[in-house]
């Protein structure tokens, strides 16, 4: 059963073919050959989209996308700027294809999107005059509920490969974070003077100055991720664990509670911060009566 698109990506590309002004009949069409499972293969490339379709008694159509993909020099700006901003560097690495990761390819005259389908050439080899086709339609509603299970796929569609941008981009953060020499690099990390030095157990749970200041200029709370151990489960099956040993299953409740108890540390921290203001006020309200 075909899900409705509620991420981004997915509701990007289905919006597409949902502002294309078709009629209804060839949008349901094209629906329900997703639906009847009739798209016997496909494959998402650089620049294009193909899925080969099942028809009526032994006919199988070809139907194919092609968009533009970005050239390495924008791609090399992208992964600069990325790097840069903290926020959309830790959406990509957690998996998530967010705004901020959007408006990060906006800034540098690039659409991560296609707005029309105008913008792609389709092609079917079912030779309907009327174009898009079903089978076309087909296509893009497949490309969408893809796109819900794996936002990447567009980073694979505009020429980069998941993987391997979230190599590079973790080799470039971390060259944005040292200097020529190996040193990290001037300025950073001034504000905590402890951030360079190696990790310690004393101060393993400790917040560091940064952080309570941090947290006395805000009242939010982080909510728990909506996949649990998202993290873990990206990483995958380490190459040192036995053939019937399932670390995400093993660890797991280990993060579930780790955020728990995380979670539960800030609000109460929260609610102690908003008491102890209170309070001062009232105190110093009675200090200067009238």
């Amino acid at each position: 059963m075909y899900a409705i698109p509620d991420t981004l990506a997915a509701q990007r590309w289905r919006r597409l073919i949902d502002n294309a002004g078709l009629e209804r009949q060839r949008l349901r069409l094209g629906m329900t050959i997703l639906r009847n499972q009739k798209i016997v293969r496909a494959t998402v490339g650089f620049e294009q989209i193909e899925v080969l379709i099942a028809g009526s008694y032994w006919d199988v159509y070809t139907a194919r996308v092609r968009g533009t993909a970005f050239p390495a020099a924008l791609w090399e700006q992208v992964i600069e700027a990325l790097a840069q901003n903290q926020v959309a560097l830790a959406h990509v690495l957690a998996g998530q294809l967010t705004e901020q990761v959007e408006h990060i390819f906006t800034g540098l005259g690039a659409r991560l999107f296609p707005t029309s389908l105008a913008e792609l050439e389709g092609r079917c080899t079912c030779r309907n005059p009327e174009q898009p086709c079903k089978h076309l339609v087909a296509l893009h509603y497949f490309f969408a509920e893809q796109l819900q299970k794996n936002p990447f796929l567009i980073f694979t569609f505009r020429g980069r490969m998941h993987d391997d941008l979230t190599e590079q981009l973790r080799t470039a953060w971390v060259v944005s974070q040292m200097g020529m020499d190996g040193d990290l690099a001037e300025g950073a990390n001034q504000a905590d003077p402890h951030a360079a030095t190696p990790l310690r157990a004393s101060r393993f749970y400790s917040t560091g100055a940064a952080f309570e200041t941090a947290l006395g200029a805000t009242s939010a709370i982080p909510e728990p991720p909506d996949t649990p151990a998202l993290l873990l489960r990206r990483v995958g099956r380490p190459p040192f664990v036995g053939q019937n040993e399932d670390p995400a299953a093993i660890l797991t409740p280990v993060y579930e509670l780790a955020t728990k108890r995380a979670t539960d540390a800030l609000k109460t921290a929260e609610k102690s911060r908003q008491w102890n203001s209170k309070h001062l006020k009232e105190r110093q309200s009675n200090s200067h009566p009238g």
